[in-house]
Order: C-alpha cells, then sequence, then structure tokens
C-alpha cells in the first residue's frame, strides 16, 4: 500500500453529516491545457485523522499536511507551497477543486482537480504496444530549448511504461503512463511538478508529439532511439571569471540578519555550494545528498552550504519557505538566503562563472573560496546509471580537492596571535589583540581610539585616544575571525585583515605599515608608488592602491592621478580597492570611470564606486541618480549602501563582554 511507512501530519475530524471521502485509491487527474493529467492518489483515515500520498511510478511521496473539514479535503505541500483544495461529492466517491501553486510574488499556476474512488489505468488508451518499440535510452529534442535532452523509457506489464527526460537543467523526475501501438502518454505530479507527455511513434520508430507543463508551459518534441545519447558534461557548462572571489558575496541567514560569506561559519578546507529553491523538486533530490556528504565530510574540513533563490521576494516568506526545505531533508549544514528565483539575477548575485543555467548549481571551493569546478543541474534518483554516477564523480572531486594542502583554522588563529593589529586614519582608530581564555578558546582585545584634544590617556600617539575597549568571544576560521557585527579576513600573504564589507576598514601588524607587502624602500616612495601600481602582481597593486591613500606625506597624496588606470583593472579586488582609495584622496577626476562601475559584475566594485561617488558629489544630481538604481541591485550590501534596503530582518547582536579581571 501507498501510505506504508509514511509518517504524516493529519487533523481535524469531519462532521458526522457531511460525507466523507472513501479510502484507498484513487485515479486522480487534474485539467490541463493538454488534456487530463493523471496520477494515483490513497487517503486513509485512522481515528479521524487523515493521510494522502500520491504515486508517480516507483516513487510514492506523502502529503505533508491532510485535513477534513465538513466536505472540505485539503492537501498542503508546504515545501512546494502548493494546494489541493476539493469538495467531497457522490457519497464520498469523487472529488471536485483544484490545485494552486506559488509561481511568483502574486502569480499562482492554477488547474481544475478531479478524483474518482477506486483503481483505474492512469491513461485509457486501449490494447498495450510492443514494449521493446519503446524500451530504452532515446536522443530528445524540445522545440523551445537548443540543447539535446535524453528519454529513458521503461515499459512494464499490462502497457504501463515509466520514464524521464534528462536536460541540461536536471531531470523530470518519476514519469509514468501507458503506451499503445503508436502511441506513448506519460505524466508526473508530485505537488510542484504537473507534466504531461503525448507522442505518436512514427513508421520510421521516432518519437514525436507534446509536451505541457503546468497551466501554461506547452512544447513540441521529438526522439530517436540512440543507445549512447547523452547529455552535455554538466562539468563542463559554466566557465569561472578571472579574479571574482566567493568571500566579496553576503546573504541573509535564517535567523534574518545579513552576513558575510567570508565569515568563518561559511569557511572550510573545501566548500561545495548549492544554488537552490525550495520551490524545485531536482534541488530537493539533491538536499538528500548533500545532506550524506555532510555527515560523511565534514569532520575532513569539507563545509556545504545552500544559497536559496526563492520565489516571492518576500524575505519573511521565502525564508519560511527555506526553513521548511531545511526540516523535510533533516539539513544541518548552513542555509542562506540569497535572492529570488531567476536565473539571469543568480549570475548576478554569484558572479563567480559566466552565467547559471538551471537550480541546483554546484560550485566546488577551495579554501580562499576560488572556484575549482562547478556542476549544472542535477541528475536525480529517476535517472538510475546516471544518478549513480554523478554521485560517485562527486565524491571523487571531494576527494581530490582535499588532497590538496591548505592553511587551516589553527594557522589563522596562531598568526593572529603573534602580534597585535592596528589601524589608525583622519577620524580614529582600532586596535586588536588575540587571546585565549582557560578553556583555549579565542578571544578579542578590542580598543577603539578616537581624536580628543586634552585628554590625559593618550596612546599609541599625541592625537589618539583610547575611547572604549571591551574583550569578547569570536570565531576563527582559515580565512579570518567575526564577532557580532564585525568580520575581518585574513589575507596571509598581504598580512592584513580587511572588512569584507569596507575596503578601507583595514588593519596590520602594530609593527609595520598598512601595507606590509610593500617594501618600504622599493615602493613606498614617490618614484616607487608608480611601480608599484602598475605591477604584474595582483596583490601588490591592490596593497599599492590602499597604501597611497592611507600615507598622509604630501608628496605620495600627489600621486592620486596614477590610481586612475586601477579603475578599469581586470581583477575586482584591485578595482574595488581603487574606487575606496580616490573616494578617500578626493580625486574629483575619477567620476567617469567610478559612474561605469557602478555596472560592474563584482559586489565589492560596485559597493566602494557608490560610496566614492556618494562622497565625492553629495549635491550631484546625475550621481544620486545613479545610485539610487541600485537600490534594487541583487547584493543587499550594495542596496544598503545605495540607501535601500538590505532584506536583513533583524540587527546583528554584540556578544557580551568579559569582564578584565576574567579576561
Amino acid at each position: 500500500m501507498l501510505l506504508t511507512a509514511l509518517a504524516l501530519c493529519t487533523f481535524l475530524a469531519q462532521e458526522p453529516s457531511k460525507p466523507a471521502p472513501a479510502t484507498g485509491v484513487w485515479r486522480a487527474w487534474l485539467d490541463s491545457p493538454g488534456g487530463e493529467l493523471p496520477f494515483e492518489l490513497e487517503l486513509r483515515s485512522t481515528d479521524g485523522k487523515w493521510q494522502a500520498a500520491f504515486s508517480n511510478g516507483p516513487e510514492i511521496q506523502g502529503v505533508p499536511l491532510t485535513k477534513l473539514e465538513g466536505n472540505v479535503l485539503t492537501l498542503r505541500f508546504g515545501h512546494y507551497d502548493a494546494t489541493i483544495t476539493a469538495n467531497v461529492t457522490a457519497e464520498g466517491k469523487r472529488l471536485d477543486g483544484e490545485w494552486r501553486k506559488l509561481r511568483g510574488p502574486s502569480e499562482w499556476t492554477v488547474l481544475p482537480f478531479h478524483a474518482t474512488h477506486g483503481v483505474a489505468p492512469r491513461f485509457a488508451d486501449g490494447p498495450a504496444g510492443d514494449p521493446a518499440a519503446f524500451a530504452g535510452r532515446w536522443s530528445a529534442r524540445f522545440e523551445a530549448d537548443p540543447a539535446p535532452a535524453v528519454a529513458l523509457l521503461d515499459p512494464r506489464e499490462g502497457g504501463v511504461i515509466y520514464g524521464t527526460f534528462l536536460t541540461s537543467t536536471g531531470d523530470y523526475r518519476y514519469l509514468a503512463g501507458t503506451h499503445t501501438d503508436k502511441r506513448l502518454r506519460l505524466s508526473c505530479f508530485d505537488g510542484a511538478h504537473a507534466f504531461l507527455f503525448d507522442a505518436q511513434l512514427g513508421e520510421e520508430g521516432g518519437l514525436a508529439g507534446d509536451f505541457w507543463s503546468g497551466d501554461r508551459v506547452h512544447d513540441k518534441w521529438r526522439a530517436r532511439k540512440q543507445a549512447d545519447a547523452k547529455l552535455v558534461d554538466p562539468q563542463s557548462v559554466l566557465r569561472p571569471k578571472p579574479g571574482a572571489r566567493f568571500d566579496q558575496l553576503s546573504a541573509i541567514g535564517m535567523d534574518g540578519r545579513l552576513y558575510s560569506l567570508a565569515e568563518p561559519p561559511f569557511a572550510g578546507k573545501l566548500r561545495i555550494v548549492s544554488l537552490f529553491g525550495s520551490w524545485c523538486p531536482n534541488c530537493h533530490d539533491e538536499a538528500d545528498f548533500l545532506v550524506e556528504l555532510d555527515k560523511k565530510y565534514r569532520a575532513r574540513g569539507v563545509m556545504i552550504l545552500g544559497l536559496a533563490f526563492e520565489v516571492t521576494g518576500d524575505v519573511e516568506r521565502d525564508l519560511n519557505q527555506v526553513r521548511g526545505f531545511a526540516a523535510r531533508h533533516s539539513i544541518e549544514y548552513p542555509l542562506l538566503l540569497a535572492g529570488k528565483a531567476d536565473k539571469g539575477a543568480a549570475a548576478r548575485f554569484f558572479p563567480l562563472f559566466d552565467r547559471i543555467e538551471a537550480f541546483p548549481t554546484t560550485v566546488f571551493l577551495d579554501a580562499e573560496g576560488l572556484p575549482r569546478s562547478a556542476w549544472s543541474g542535477y541528475s536525480g534518483p529517476a535517472t538510475g546509471a546516471e544518478h549513480t554516477e554523478l554521485r560517485e564523480r562527486f565524491e571523487k572531486l571531494i576527494e581530490t580537492l582535499l588532497a590538496t594542502n591548505s592553511p587551516g583554522a589553527a594557522e589563522t588563529w596562531g598568526a593572529l596571535q603573534k602580534v597585535s593589529w592596528l589601524h589608525f586614519g583622519a577620524s580614529g582608530g582600532l586596535g586588536l589583540s588575540f587571546l585565549a581564555d582557560a578553556k583555549g578558546n579565542p578571544l578579542v582585545h578590542e580598543r577603539v581610539y578616537g581624536i580628543v584634544e586634552d585628554q590625559p590617556d593618550v596612546e599609541d600617539g599625541d592625537e589618539f585616544t583610547l575611547q572604549q575597549e571591551r574583550v569578547v568571544p569570536i570565531a576563527v576560521s582559515n580565512l579570518g575571525l567575526s564577532y557580532g557585527a564585525r568580520a575581518f579576513q585574513f589575507d596571509r600573504a598581504a598580512q592584513v585583515l580587511v572588512n569584507p564589507w569596507d575596503c578601507g576598514d583595514r588593519l596590520a601588524p602594530n609593527e609595520m605599515s598598512c601595507a606590509p607587502l610593500l617594501d618600504p624602500g622599493q615602493f613606498r616612495t614617490a618614484t616607487g608608488f608608480p611601480k608599484a601600481l602598475r605591477h604584474d602582481t595582483t596583490l601588490v597593486r591592490r596593497e599599492a592602491a590602499a597604501a597611497l591613500a592611507l600615507d598622509a606625506r604630501a608628496e605620495i597624496r600627489a600621486l592620486a592621478p596614477q590610481l586612475l588606470p586601477l579603475l578599469g583593472d581586470s581583477a575586482p579586488e584591485v578595482r574595488a580597492q581603487a574606487c575606496w582609495s580616490v573616494g578617500e584622496l578626493g580625486l574629483a577626476s575619477a567620476r567617469a570611470p567610478l559612474l561605469e562601475n557602478l555596472a560592474h559584475t563584482s559586489p565589492a566594485v560596485r559597493r566602494e564606486a557608490l560610496r566614492a561617488l556618494a562622497r565625492l558629489f553629495p549635491s550631484d544630481a546625475e550621481i544620486a541618480a545613479a545610485i539610487a538604481k541600485l537600490r534594487d541591485d541583487v547584493d543587499p550590501v550594495v542596496r544598503k549602501a545605495a540607501g535601500g534596503k538590505s532584506g536583513a530582518l533583524a540587527e546583528r547582536t554584540e556578544p557580551a563582554a568579559i569582564p578584565f579581571e576574567n579576561r
């Protein structure tokens, strides 16, 4: 029976005077634009509590919420934001109503729903045809999609046939139907998908027919038998963009707060990032596998992370959907809300690759946040051998990447503790020293300095006064640290701590300059800075741009125009730093390239360009209008910097300070 071993939430006994639906198997269907879209439904009642399940071929899916109120039966698929509501008629032997699924902020897919009690064929098409005419692997093409597809068809006894289609964006999951001498019909309904295929077998053995999805998609398709039919390798579809970094991105956590993806909770020796949606059945299939990988590899330093792209744009509602997704699959790895369910918007949010073709897209990043591989789409359990191959290739790739040596959190913590870290600017300064409590837990001693005249307790220079200090717990990873609303990336090569949300917020070891990488005699002179700004090494150019803006010497600040070429640098991190620097130096001649950088693919570049423009041209109407457009940017930090809303529902809380006598 379909409901064996299903654990379902059910409610509400029916009123005695109303007809209750008959228990057992029902033939159900949706009135799709292509005709009846059938599937099998089973209902069961125990002590007035109702349970329901659907079947598509070998797959049986329980309905998370089934309830009967009066003569109205409701089947709720909360994880897909979809519902069937039906009236019980004909003495409990018929159901009539509708299926509704949210597909946009205020858009719904709606189809009439019906069901009659009793076992009946999925399609009543007449005598079965020759199974051999349909069985096997087919090369398929859909008119609306230039990419090749593969059909897998598996005839069973009595004219029943199971199958699926593999496409470049994922598979069509479990299809079931019938075949006659010349006709093939397949369907699937799982709460989210409503698929209907109808095709004729031609004289030369090819298939040609129609495909309908939901209430508005119709396409033509053709297929021919081909034993070696296959898709383009999903690991070769996407191309990484030079210089793009994962740690430039930000998203909203399940607590409604904004996080940088450079922070310790999202770090690892290897990171597997899934771009997914709770509305996407293939993403649900992938989540089950990612949960397995998380249990197997977390202890070895693999961090799995999900970035959700949801349908409404309503942060609170979308977060609830993602929380439901996590609960359904018992997910323990971090999930964050990244944006709306649109491939173009996802590509703009996640600029590490040339495009995003599918949900899910699975990205493999090294310890530094650089892309090492990506997998477009997902071949789920319905694809059989393809799913087995995918699992094997994922694990082989993980093992290969784990074999690469990279510094861990312990190495970063050791480097941080060796020195104090300081930054002093025109309006004040910040000092950080790192220590551990009696149990070895990491702490930071934070000191905030200001310029306050005539104060006796002056430290680190006559113009700076210690204004406040505290000791608080911190989180540390191989990439950096965070505490409360503050986060810093540790750039091991440059020996600096940099705020991932602000290029100008950087600290260096106290005995060194603001850019320890630059040799003072070679680069930090009036003749050396121009060489550093044109250096072949990305890191040298970035550090030179930062150091020039922070240098108080008049002869060095006079070199500011030489930053202009860096506003067009090929490396996003250099561009972002140069944008901040020209704003810090008041370089009005940077107006045109800064405006161009408002459209850059890197959120760090857009963020620093708009801040520089706002600082340099506070009364310029054209600048104000250009910045205002970024209030709808895909990146939450850019939106906030432009005067819009980040989307966060709550502010980050500060950790409780540890009393100095107990530090």
